[in-house]
């Protein structure tokens, strides 16, 4: 009788202290896997957010000279500029700006932060062809656009 009773009160202390550590034991082994997937993760999802900042950056240039009105000019001014303006297309001016991190900015309106080098250069003033790089600091290799300002 002693024994039945024993057994109707429940789980003695070893065997939840056991069931703990069993436990922890699994939640270790499944959990390291599982926070690599997350920072990488975000990781990757920083990158890409990134890429499509710095792509909608040089597609907006791109397009605005490429729908500039003949009236309008492209300017580039030749290295080094003699201030921040380093892209001149009509009314719309790019500079970098180094107070806030180096920032690329559209008439004193941020377009794109932590910017190492932005250049624009005219290839063939008789094509009307642009390029425009930027580099970031995070990697080596630049991202650019070549683009074409319409023949009247």
């Amino acid at each position: 009788m002693i024994n039945e009773n024993r057994r109707e009160r429940g789980l003695t202390l070893i065997e939840i202290v056991v069931t703990l550590v069993i436990l922890g034991i699994v939640a270790g082994v499944v959990g390291r896997p599982l926070i690599s997937v997350i920072e990488s993760r975000t990781t990757i999802g920083e990158a890409a957010s990134r890429q499509a900042d710095i792509d909608y950056a040089l597609g907006r240039m791109a397009s605005e000279i490429r729908l500039s009105s003949d009236t309008e000019t492209v300017e580039c001014p030749a290295p080094p500029p003699t201030d921040d303006t380093v892209l001149s297309i009509g009314d719309s001016e790019y500079s970098l700006n180094s107070s806030n991190g180096q920032a690329l900015l559209l008439n004193d309106e941020v377009l794109l932060k932590n910017v190492d080098v932005f250049s624009c250069k005219e290839l063939d003033p008789s094509l009307r062809l642009y390029q425009l790089e930027i580099k970031v600091p995070d990697k080596s290799d630049n991202y650019s656009v070549r683009a074409f300002k319409r023949i009247p």
